[in-house]
């Protein structure tokens, strides 16, 4: 599947490539901050001290 993808965007023209590429790093990058963010509230309230 990922070498399909590498595939059609390899053919794809630069603007496009470009775009595509930007697209996938920032949805990486808010896939992070949203396990960063998770983790951070698992921590504070599921804490072993609390139990």
């Amino acid at each position: 599947m990922i070498t399909n993808y590498l595939f059609y965007l390899y053919a794809l023209p630069k603007e496009e490539q470009i775009k595509l590429i930007l697209i996938f790093i920032i949805l990486c990058l808010f896939s992070m901050i949203v396990c960063i963010i998770i983790d951070y509230l698992k921590s504070k309230f599921f804490d072993k001290k609390n139990k």
